[in-house]
């Protein structure tokens, strides 16, 4: 699996989609002390988790809230 963090400006060019719409920002944003996080529905899948599910990356939890449907370059 890979991780990317990215910056409140992020994508500089395209667009980054989420299944049901919604904006990035929102769905990355800090509610209730906990970090959201975007991921692919495929690698939702591969590691049985789904919307609103809390996964460990090092020592900070983030909260699944949403799944990208298109994003402007891979890696």
């Amino acid at each position: 699996m890979q991780l990317k963090a990215v910056e409140p400006a992020y994508p500089l060019y395209g667009k980054l989609e989420l299944k049901g719409g919604g904006g990035l920002a929102d769905a990355l944003a800090q509610k209730d002390g906990v970090w959201g996080a975007g991921r692919r529905g495929s690698t939702l899948r591969r590691m049985n988790l789904a919307l609103g599910d809390r996964l460990k990356v090092g020592d900070a939890t983030v909260e699944v809230r949403g799944i990208i449907a298109r994003s402007p370059m891979a890696g």
